[in-house]
């Protein structure tokens, strides 16, 4: 393990000193474990309350990164608060990092009288009352927004600008491998088939629906196929699937680990979403794998796609849209879908590393501290 020693200089020639953060969370995901292993191999000190079991919490616990039970519970947690408060006082730990609003509102009420500076995050475009005032005038000193969209989106509702800092997430690309195609014929999809992928939690807000017209419109004589990853949270669905010109080839995979390695065996990811969209993990996870996407205008998805270049930007809601942007992929040349597929990836690499992220929120530390 490579660590940085305290007095160091990074890589804009200022000096870096190790900073100690204390990180809140009832779930993870990917990148946010990853920000969590790569602070602890730059060599700051970083611990981590949550349930051990958790997926994603193997490997920090591997490379020895401290990590203690998070009691679970609502909003006014009072076990959650009294553990937050030791572990906060025998750690000397000067940053709290909250990854979801409930330990937030925890972690707040257990820095009292401390020394501590408070990172809350949002990744999406919907927010309480309770969330906001939190923010606003609970003691929060940054909320780190996923995208300039959701910075936005709370500038809207009275977050003062100098308290609100954008930091994308980035992934590991090295950690994503595709599925071999073969992988889709559990789902009756042919090695030669042209199949849209999509992968996502599919509420109303999703535009799932707006997807399943859009395919029925433009698969009509072509060997076309659409397969959706994730647990059904719209009770339209598969009625819409059902009554669809092509209900012989839509798949309902449901909730699957293995859903990114799925996305990057298909020939297009989609992410339809109407309204609320932070950033749009998923479509990282596919395009880092070589995979073009196809997303509408709705919130964080633009800042992702260059239209043209790397996949289509549609209107938001627009079957017809997105119907015609589905028929234009499927007859790109298979060479002309590859050099877009090439360029999604470079697209990751370049803006939405898990390095780049970690190097922001290292800076930001740093801001927060006086250094």
């Amino acid at each position: 393990m490579v660590c940085q020693k305290v007095g160091s200089m990074n890589e804009n020639g200022a000096a870096d000193f190790p900073v100690s953060v204390l990180f809140l969370a009832e779930h993870l995901d990917a990148p946010e474990a990853q920000l969590i292993l790569r602070l602890h191999r730059a060599g700051d000190r970083v611990a981590l309350m949550a349930d051990p079991e958790r997926r994603f919490c193997g490997p920090l616990l591997a490379a020895g990164i401290p990590m203690t039970d998070l009691p679970p519970g609502g909003w006014r947690n009072r076990a959650g608060e009294r553990a937050i408060a030791r572990v906060l006082e025998t750690g000397g730990y000067r940053i709290l990092h909250a990854l979801q609003n409930r330990p937030l509102a925890n972690g707040l009420r257990a820095v009292r009288g401390r020394d501590v500076r408070i990172i809350a995050y949002r990744g999406a475009m919907h927010l309480s009352w309770r969330a906001l005032w939190r923010y606003r005038f609970g003691g929060v000193d940054r909320v780190v927004c996923i995208s300039q969209a959701v910075r936005d989106y709370l500038r809207a509702r009275g977050m003062p600008a100098r308290r609100l800092a954008v930091i994308r997430k980035g992934i590991a690309p090295e950690m994503y491998r595709p599925a071999p195609r073969a992988a889709l014929s559990e789902w009756g999809i042919p090695a030669d088939g042209f199949v849209v992928g999509c992968a996502a939690n599919m509420r109303p807000g999703k535009g799932i629906d707006v997807l399943i017209r859009a395919f029925g419109r433009f698969a009509g004589g072509r060997n076309a196929w659409l397969l959706l990853a994730g647990e059904v949270r719209d009770a339209r669905l598969p009625r819409l699937a059902r009554r669809s010109p092509a209900a012989d080839r839509i798949r309902f995979a449901g909730w699957r680990p293995d859903a990114a390695a799925l996305m990057g065996a298909c020939d297009l990811f989609a992410m339809p979403t109407r309204h609320r969209e932070g950033l749009g993990k998923a479509v990282l996870e596919a395009m880092a794998q070589g995979v073009p996407a196809l997303v509408t205008d709705a919130g964080g998805l633009p800042e992702i796609v260059a239209d043209g270049r790397d996949g289509r930007v549609v209107q938001r809601g627009s079957v017809s849209a997105l119907a015609e942007a589905l028929a234009q992929f499927a007859d790109l040349p298979a060479d002309r879908r590859r050099a877009m597929g090439a360029r999604a990836a470079e697209t990751i690499r370049a803006r939405f590393h898990a390095d780049d992220m970690v190097r922001a929120y290292r800076r930001l530390y740093r801001e927060l501290l006086g250094r």
